[in-house]
């Protein structure tokens, strides 16, 4: 056990296919003032045995007597992080990969801003056997809520594993925000924590694997994706759309360009999955649609939604 960490890798463990793969990448680190927690959510897998391999002292072992993520994946992370000794919170996954200077980036970044709450890695995404699939754009090495807002909107697409969060901040908001699958809670409880800015590599340091043993991949739980796209939007809307960290050229170019084209883009993403319903489950949704999203225009979604039963 290390003495003291700064930083606290947590890792909740369900799959073994990969895992020691993932442990490896972050014992790697150059940076070495930090603990690895592994929980293994009762997986059907040994996970105990592939961290025995392991032998470090940094690693802390903890068993779930039950699955946990399977009723409520979210409830496992938060659970999970309690176990954390560290100052930052690193939520490491169980397939996911790290570059060796991962931790030290971060470290150098988040000491030359010491307001900011989160560090974001650039992320790469490839396929179960490594093959890169795509690269995300580069940000500012400091970039301001407005702006990260806005990115995460249109042109990030990444992952809980590429960022490292202050504990004490991620604490007192209740850990992560739970929506069902943890569809889009790494987001929101990102961009809750980013109202000091964000800092980010500029290199790639995270690599997320698209293995199709993830939620978030592929056509699962499709009904969970749709509601939880609800509450996402909803709760942007009521809880960060209006807020400002300064009133500069470039924060105010931002948030005005985002109050212009939430409503698009909510609508764009909600009907993304409502159109992979089956048609008896739609109806259904209409009501949501109409009656829990106030921000949007109701007759223009009440009649996009029309076109899709008109078009079946």
């Amino acid at each position: 056990m290390t003495i003291n960490p700064k930083y606290s890798f947590v890792m909740p463990a369900y799959k073994g296919r990969f895992v020691r793969e993932a442990i490896a990448s972050i014992l790697c680190q150059s940076y070495d003032n930090f603990e690895l927690i592994v929980v293994d959510d009762a997986s059907p897998d040994d996970i105990k045995s592939i961290v025995c391999e392991f032998q470090d002292k940094r690693i802390r072992y903890y068993k779930n007597s039950f699955n946990i993520g399977f009723e409520n994946l979210v409830k496992q992370w938060n659970l999970a992080i309690q176990y954390a000794c560290g100052d930052w919170i690193i939520l490491a996954t169980d397939d996911d990969l790290y570059e060796p200077q991962f931790l030290k980036t971060a470290d150098d970044l988040l000491t030359r801003h010491p307001l900011v709450d989160v560090f974001r890695a650039r992320i790469c995404t490839c396929d179960s056997v490594g093959n890169v699939l795509s690269v995300e754009p580069c940000l500012p090495e400091f970039t301001s809520f407005e702006e990260f807002m806005y990115m995460v909107y249109f042109g990030l697409n990444g992952g809980i594993p590429q960022y490292v969060y202050r504990k004490d901040k991620l604490l007192s908001l209740g850990g992560f925000e739970e929506f069902p699958k943890a569809w889009a809670s790494d987001d929101y409880t990102s961009l809750l924590m980013s109202k000091n800015g964000v800092v980010c590599s500029g290199e790639v340091l995270t690599l997320f694997r698209c293995s199709g043993l993830n939620i978030s991949t592929g056509n699962k739980y499709i009904e969970d994706k749709l509601i939880a796209c609800f509450l996402y939007f909803e709760k942007v809307y009521l809880n960060l759309l209006s807020f400002k960290s300064d009133d500069t050229i470039q924060s105010n170019f931002y948030s005005n360009k985002m109050k212009k084209k939430f409503a698009y883009m909510a609508k764009c993403n909600i009907l993304s999955y409502f159109y992979r319903l089956s048609i008896f489950k739609r109806f259904k949704y209409i009501r949501y649609i109409w009656e829990y999203m106030p921000y949007l225009d109701k007759i223009r979604k009440y009649m996009m939604c029309c076109r899709v039963f008109i078009r079946k």
